[in-house]
């Protein structure tokens, strides 16, 4: 801690005095805190300079010290350690009455040194402490928790850490505010801080010294109003090493978040988190609530950010998607009550002290993460878990998650479980270039918390590939890990990895492919102002660019991961009003899309809410469908006078809803245009249909993500997702049967349903048990960097592209029964579509992959000159396709006629033989020509004999 502080000693009738006050002419709040071993410490809370003369009253109650023991690495008492106690203030407790209970215990801090027998008593604090030692250059790592008897800290090696840091100015903001540097360090599943210091100012800070602790990563972080944090990870160097960090601090945008609850009163206590990716670098902010339910979040860049929320009796929600509002608004986000569970953690009989605790519910946007230390019973306490079914996991710094643990959670009562944690084993394999099979040193391996849920959050420190591509990943448990697999210059591929899977003969080895493109284009702009828009960009993991398009309208992505992303234009510093579409990028590829900014159809929409909400921000989302069959939305202010306008919309059809900032749906509308222009009148009191989803058994399901095929709009209208009962509300259905697509992290996929539109409510059941495995082959050969994406009606099912490894294998899961359009692309290679059943005991299927090269055939007339103008047929033997069907879904390129030469050109072409005749009726047939991968075949025929 570096908080200025000076001590004193009271006299023989308990007298103390200081004579110069500590601030250095700076007034302000500070605690004075008397300690003496075999007395409670004792603290008062107060403000210099005091309005009058005070004499400050300090009464120390009878109570044992805490006896620290200090060994070495060998377990031999350490003489002359000097040990220091932190107190510490659980947030459970930091809003309680006196200053003991709130956050001024947290300057109480105690010193002392070990005797020749390695023990040194302290003066006791009630709750909770933090304990640490250090002798010459080893030290321990932090004890934490409620000392009940002699603690031991043991001493290991340790390095330095020390650095600068950097602020921006920001002396126009009359703002001051409080910096902190942290050194972190995560094993397993446990973070701790080794290190924190306050009334950080520009400049050199440090050194630090810290434990190092082998398969630990560590990080130091800058944080504290107005800044964005700055979070930077460090590499351990050898024990006794010094590692220098550099530190930025810029300032950033603050956006204000209301906590509200079903009856969108403010919730006090509450925090909430905004995570972002910026610059490859992940970072988050969290702010707590005070009694309003106000949290200002200061600060943030100009980023779109996740926000996970909660608080006390809670549940704990993500609500991704967002961005700062430029009018000052606050975020008002609704957080459903929570239920209680009570367990132990164990492992082999025996109460882990340390550990944490994961809770999903069945809804995926819904889960909670909290750490516990110092539980010598190995008890621990949510109070945040969504009701319904969850599913709980825990893990700690030596044992990987363990399976998770279904619970049913119910309002009013506390559910009880108990978590065994085992021990994990190392997996091994190596790292290659999808294309090349090369090794691929550097590459950085993370684990997802758990391989069976749907939780964006990573346990233990990452591995990193060395020279030859090879990474060993200790503690791996019995079921495996889903592993996130990336490198610079690559695409992030997901993996799951097992014990079974890296103990085999062969190595494991995973395969990284190259990233693709995007390029997206506007029009309908008079004046080409088309530099004033933004394009946001969004993938399947998370990662975010941002660029500006060109005063032609062009927006262009390099290093887009292969999968589903979304594309999010806006016009600043207009950016409640959104247009986008969601896009499929393949491996190695370039991908399009085509947006219309004005002009076009005109749509109006006019809410009548009759009292359903007072929320003062509405969304009104319209959805259509592109003329390249895209499914495109726009997301726009409802603003006060509930009315929307909107233009530039590149469809005879649309649904067009009205949602809640939580994406509450109020009503919904469809129609067609007339003479360019269409008027919706939404209702918030129209009848709804309301759907039920449960799973086999007939039990709800939560967060089941629920689309409509609807055939007025020509495709699929994503309408939201089931609450905690496993309902939802549809507005708009059209009078008619229509199929309904079901989709749910844990459970499944499944297309198998449909509702009346016609009734006023409906149950689907989600069963989605089966599978479906592909084996990609080149000449019998496995093929690697192959995205294989499932088409449903036509569509992308977003979520659902996969890569293949260099075995060659796309494996998709948790579907269900059924068949599947696959459709498989790979740069330089025929793109295939195939229909594959999906089955209960995984069937694998192959598929073989046709290469691509070009054809030049020469016509010679009968005298053997070339001869212009001839118009060919090429008849692909191997599918028995004309390639004019291909040239006109623009799949080939051909050049026409012959020219002068009597040549023709046919490029991208897949490889094999083609009959060739010449186009007509009666046309001749002229021979059979070759098409080889990557080349270029060139063949002569000749007309007449």
């Amino acid at each position: 801690m570096d908080s200025p502080r000076r001590a004193t000693s009271t006299d023989a009738r308990g007298r103390f005095s200081f004579s110069e006050w500590i601030g250095e002419g700076e007034g302000g709040e500070y605690v004075l805190f008397a300690s003496r071993v075999g007395s409670r410490t004792n603290l008062e809370h107060a403000i210099y300079p005091s309005p009058g003369a005070r004499n400050h009253r300090l009464v120390l109650e009878d109570e044992p010290g805490v006896e620290v023991l200090v060994v070495s690495p060998g377990g031999d008492p350490v003489p002359g350690a000097a040990v220091r106690r932190f107190s510490t203030v659980p947030k459970e407790e930091a809003r309680g009455g006196g200053p003991l209970e709130q956050g001024w215990r947290r300057w109480a801090v105690a010193e002392g040194v070990t005797g020749l027998d390695g023990l040194v008593l302290l003066p006791a604090i009630p709750g909770e402490e933090v304990l640490v030692a250090e002798s010459g250059d080893q030290v321990s790592l932090p004890w934490k928790g409620v000392p009940r008897g002699r603690v031991v800290l043991e001493l290991t090696e340790s390095f330095l850490v020390e650095g600068t840091v950097e602020l921006e100015d920001w002396s126009e903001l009359g703002y001051e505010g409080e910096r902190r540097i942290r050194v972190v360090m995560t094993r397993g599943g446990i973070e701790r801080d080794l290190a924190i210091l306050r009334h950080v100012e520009q400049g050199p800070w440090g050194p630090v010294r810290v434990a190092r602790v082998p398969e630990a990563s560590y990080r130091v972080e800058l944080e504290g109003s107005p800044i964005v944090p700055d979070r930077e990870p460090i590499e351990v160097p050898a024990p006794g090493g010094v590692v220098s960090v550099r530190l930025e601090g810029k300032v950033g945008a603050h956006q204000w978040v209301l906590l509200v609850d079903g009856d969108e009163h403010p919730i006090p206590d509450g925090w909430a988190t905004f995570d972002w990716e910026l610059d490859g670098k992940v970072n988050h902010v969290t702010r707590r609530a005070g009694e309003d339910g106000y949290i200002n979040m200061w600060s943030v860049p100009d980023v779109s950010f996740r926000v996970t929320a909660g608080a006390p009796g809670f549940a704990t929600v993500e609500f991704p998607g967002h961005r700062v509002f430029e009018d000052g608004r606050a975020l008002q986000l609704s957080l459903p009550r929570s239920g209680v569970v009570r367990g132990r953690c164990m492992r082999s009989g025996v109460p882990v002290r340390n550990f944490t605790v994961v809770a999903q519910s069945e809804g995926s946007s819904t889960w909670t993460k909290e750490q516990f230390e110092g539980r010598d019973d190995g008890s621990f306490e949510l109070t945040t878990v969504a009701l319904g079914q969850n599913w709980i996991l825990a893990s700690s710094a030596d044992s990987p998650p363990c399976d998770p643990v279904p619970v049913r959670v119910v309002d009013g009562e506390t559910q009880t479980v108990i978590l065994e944690l085992r021990e994990g084993t190392a997996c091994e394999g190596v790292v290659v270039d999808a294309l090349t099979l090369q090794p691929i040193a550097g590459a950085r391996l993370r684990r997802a918390v758990s391989a069976q849920l749907n939780v964006a959050e990573w346990w233990g420190a990452d591995a990193f590939t060395k020279d030859d591509g090879h990474f060993i990943l200790p503690r791996v448990g019995s079921s495996g890990a889903v592993v996130e697999v990336s490198a610079p210059g690559y695409s992030k591929t997901t993996v799951r990895v097992s014990p079974e899977k890296a103990s085999g003969s062969e190595p494991l080895r995973i395969a990284l492919p190259r990233p693709g493109s995007v390029e997206v284009s506007l029009d309908g702009l008079k004046d080409g102002a088309y530099s004033e828009f933004e394009c946001l960009l969004t993938g399947q993991h998370g990662a975010a660019l941002d660029t500006t398009f060109d005063g032609a309208g062009i927006a262009r992505f390099d290093g887009v991961s292969p999968g589903t992303v979304r594309v999010e234009i806006t016009r600043p510093p207009d950016r409640l009003f959104i247009r986008g579409l969601d896009l499929a990028v393949h491996a190695g590829s370039h991908a399009t899309a085509h947006l219309r900014v004005a002009g076009g159809n005109h749509l109006t929409v006019e809410f009548e809410d009759g009292g359903a909400t007072s929320d003062p921000f509405l969304w009104c989302v319209v959805r259509y469908r592109l003329p390249g069959g895209e499914e495109a939305f726009i997301l726009a202010d409802l603003g006060e006078d509930r009315v929307c306008e909107i233009a530039g919309i590149e469809s005879a059809t649309v649904w067009a809803g009205i949602l809640s900032g939580t994406g509450q749906v109020f009503g919904a509308a469809r129609g067609t245009f007339r003479d360019g222009s269409l008027s919706l009148h939404i209702r918030s009191d129209a009848a709804p249909f309301l759907l039920t989803v449960t799973d086999s058994a007939g039990a709800p399901l939560a967060g089941v993500e629920v689309s409509i095929l609807d055939p007025l709009v020509g495709g699929r209208i994503k309408a939201g997702k089931t609450d905690a009962k496993g309902e939802m509300q549809l507005f708009a259905l059209p009078e008619a049967p229509v199929s309904v697509l079901l989709q749910h992290p844990t459970h499944g996929t499944s297309l198998s349903g449909s509702i009346d539109g016609r009734l006023d409510h409906g149950t689907l059941v989600l069963e989605a048990d089966r599978s479906l495995e592909i084996v990609v082959v080149h000449d019998g050969i496995p093929l690697g960097a192959v995205s294989g994406s499932i088409r449903l009606s036509g569509e992308l099912l977003r979520g659902s592209t996969r890569t293949s490894g260099v075995d060659g294998v796309l494996a998709w899961d948790r579907l269900a029964e059924g068949t599947y359009s696959v459709e498989l692309r790979r740069t330089g290679f025929w793109t295939e579509s195939l229909q594959v059943a999906a089955t209960a005991n995984k069937a694998t299927h192959t598929a073989e992959l046709r290469a691509l090269g070009s054809l030049v055939v020469r016509i010679l007339s009968s005298e053997g000159v070339p001869a212009p103008g001839i118009e060919l047929t090429v008849l692909d033997r191997t599918s028995g396709t004309d390639a004019n069907t291909w040239l006109e879904q623009g799949l080939v390129r051909w050049s026409g006629a012959t020219n002068t030469n009597g040549e023709t050109h046919f490029q991208g072409l897949p490889e094999g033989e083609y009959l060739v005749r010449t186009k007509g009726p009666g046309g001749a047939e002229l021979g059979v020509a070759r098409v080889e991968r990557g080349k270029e075949s060139v063949v002569a025929f000749g007309l007449g004999g």
